[in-house]
């Protein structure tokens, strides 16, 4: 009768204590006992605590033992595996350690290069810059070159001004000046063609002395 009256008591303490938890989820299944199975839903302890009401006293009373020897395997076989496994488990270390020291490394990696973006688009924007300058000065050789005829017969000028000067063919020369300061008048900033005006006005100077000198002298006029 004692025995009807204990398993009774128990039974209520179970239900008793199912209406007073709060809604939280509890990690202990067994908090009648002290038994605890981290990770177990609410509705899994309930329905465990639910399963003890219909053990019998001698087996609600070792159910504590029989948990506690569960726990005891259970850290038996967890150790059995650390020491089976123990290579495995020192090589992971190895290879977390290693793969930290790489990160590591990366990330200072990256840090240097990050300081030296600035400098290398500073150094992109002047490469640019002498790329266009470059560029440029390849055009007006191309340019040039294309007009290579055309730029010899310019600068042949004072020298062909000079030799009709010498040989008395003042028409062609005044021409030739005519030509030389129609060119300086439509490209007014280009030093060759400035120097250019300045050796058709010496050879002009030297054609005024040299018709001066003519018209002192006795000139015999065309019939």
């Amino acid at each position: 009768m004692a025995g009807v009256e204990a398993l009774t008591k128990h039974h209520t303490n179970i239900m008793d204590f199912l209406a007073s938890r709060p809604e939280a989820p509890v990690t202990s299944p067994v908090a009648l006992h002290g038994a605890a199975a981290p990770g177990m839903s609410r509705e899994e302890e309930e329905r465990y605590l639910l399963s003890l009401l219909s053990f019998g006293l001698d087996r609600v009373a070792a159910e504590p033992e029989r948990l506690a020897g569960e726990a005891r395997a259970g850290k038996k076989e967890t150790e059995a595996h650390a020491v089976e496994n123990y290579g495995a488990f020192l090589e992971s270390a190895v290879c977390v350690r290693n793969v930290r020291e790489e990160l590591e490394s990366s990330g200072r990696l990256l840090h240097e290069l990050a300081a030296r973006v600035p400098l290398l688009e500073t150094a992109i924007c002047d490469m640019s810059e002498r790329a266009a300058a470059i560029e440029r000065e390849r055009k007006d050789v191309s340019t040039t070159f294309k007009q290579h005829s055309q730029l010899l017969e310019i600068l042949e000028v004072p020298q062909l001004l000079d030799t009709a000067v010498r040989n008395e063919y003042y028409e062609e020369a005044l021409d030739l000046a005519a030509f030389a300061r129609r060119l300086q008048g439509r490209l007014p900033d280009i030093p060759l063609l400035q120097d250019l005006v300045v050796s058709v006005e010496a050879c002009e100077q030297q054609l005024l002395h040299q018709l001066l000198s003519r018209l002192q002298s006795n000139i015999q006029l065309p019939a």
